[in-house]
């Protein structure tokens, strides 16, 4: 079971319908949202400083303002903590570029275009 979801999107109509997907699956306990990379990745510094879990699970997005999806990536690469969630692009870009950075990120294989459908939301999940 996952049991902790850190959702990093700026739109909000996107934030509503995946956390009402990932809220039907039944399958998560905790969704924090955070709607730039800077802010996701003060939360994990926050975790961190903590002691607390890293998230089961990261739904990134890679536009948006502030820092986006990529720069939280570099930040979270220097600080080794990467391997400590699973980590998927959100995105609506199609652009070569932006899925050769995912694979720069050895995320290739996780690069979802919006939007998140149920059912891979629950695939994502098992």
């Amino acid at each position: 079971m996952t049991k902790k979801v850190l959702l990093v999107e700026d739109d909000l109509i996107h934030v509503v319908i995946t956390k009402k997907y990932l809220e039907l699956t039944n399958m998560v306990e905790e969704v924090f949202v955070a709607e730039n990379g800077k802010i996701a990745f003060d939360v994990m510094l926050r975790w961190f400083e903590n002691d607390e879990v890293f998230p089961d699970l990261i739904l990134l997005d890679i536009s948006m303002p502030v820092w986006d999806g990529w720069r939280f990536m570099e930040e979270v690469t220097k600080r080794n903590w990467k391997e400590q969630s699973r980590i998927y692009i959100l995105t609506s870009s199609i652009r070569q570029e932006d899925q050769d950075r995912a694979a720069f990120y050895d995320l290739q294989d996780n690069y979802l275009l919006k939007p998140l459908k149920l059912e891979k939301i629950k695939e994502i999940l098992m």
